[in-house]
């Protein structure tokens, strides 16, 4: 069975990134945790939105850390500031030339929405699609499967992230989970 990691109780240091490969458009690097497939547990996230209003085309969620836990927030900005700085002195090797910082970060699609006075955070994570279905599971408190239609705005969430790799395409880079 797959380690999964509670989020405050995440090492960077174990954080280990293969070199990218091509694959199709663009360059992909894995991401492991203590050399295993990296799953993450978050704190409570509260649903945003119901998922019949999101575009199914690109289904996606968006979850507010509540007021409580900025622990949450903080992960994923470290997480962010870990995948820009080992881009960053992984350029040469990675790419045959040393890129710059500020391109790096430029380039960088942060995981978190940058937060907003009086406002909480807010997270987005794409589902899985796989000939026009949805792969992400949805279980409720008493471990049964649930459709994810009856994934609720307001609703409370824990979720079990696969925070996969760096994908680089030609304009950006983001954190695939």
């Amino acid at each position: 069975m797959t380690e999964v990691y509670r989020y405050d109780d995440i090492n960077f240091d174990k954080l280990k990134f293969s070199k990218p490969q091509k694959q199709n458009n663009y360059y992909y690097s894995n991401i492991n945790y203590n050399d295993v497939p990296f799953f993450l547990q978050t704190s409570k996230l509260k649903v945003k939105d119901n998922i019949k209003n999101t575009n199914m085309k690109i289904p996606s969620i968006e979850f507010e850390i509540s007021n409580d836990n900025f622990d949450m927030y903080d992960l994923f900005m470290k997480l962010d500031d870990k995948l820009v700085k080992t881009t960053y002195n992984n350029s040469k090797d990675w790419f045959n030339q040393t890129i710059p910082l500020e391109n790096i970060e430029d380039m960088y699609k942060c995981i978190c929405k940058p937060l907003k006075k009086n406002k909480n955070p807010i997270l987005r994570f794409k589902l899985a699609l796989e000939n026009n279905e949805i792969l992400s599971k949805i279980y409720d408190q008493n471990r049964q499967l649930i459709n994810i239609t009856d994934c609720q705005k307001d609703h409370d969430t824990i979720l079990i992230l696969h925070i996969r790799g760096i994908k680089f395409m030609k304009q950006q880079y983001i954190c695939d989970i």
